[in-house]
């Protein structure tokens, strides 16, 4: 790996586990917002246990300031990652360019009986 890019990485738990949503078919904010404006990637590792959830869902919403709104893009397949309904470790990238902060979301198509959780760690990478 490059010196320019290893000496600009940055490894942390964001929660180490929360419900993937409280009622079915609705976003859920993971954890704080992640200021990215010293990075321009965001790797993101999922540990998902289901448990009677169906239908997981993660997605990166930028955000203009810390305590600001998120924006949804017009397209979900720039921003929404389907992680499916079987225990599984994941990781997706989000390119961040142009946003000074992310806010992670997650949802449940069926939240179920038992909700599952996510365990998530965020590597924040400059290239």
């Amino acid at each position: 790996m490059p010196d320019e890019i290893s000496r600009n990485i940055s490894v942390d738990t964001l929660v180490a586990a929360t419900d993937v949503g409280a009622v079915d078919d609705t976003w859920v904010d993971i954890g704080d917002v992640i200021d990215m404006r010293q990075a321009n990637r965001l790797i993101i590792y999922c540990d998902l246990v289901v448990n009677d959830s169906t239908g997981v869902f993660l997605r990166a919403l930028p955000v203009k300031t810390a305590a600001g709104t998120p924006y949804t893009a017009l397209s979900t397949a720039s921003d929404t990652w389907d992680l499916r309904s079987a225990d599984a470790s994941h990781w997706v990238q989000f390119i961040a360019d142009m946003f000074p902060f992310i806010q992670l979301q997650s949802k449940a198509t069926v939240v179920g009986a038992t909700e599952g959780t996510l365990a998530i760690d965020i590597t924040k990478v400059k290239v």
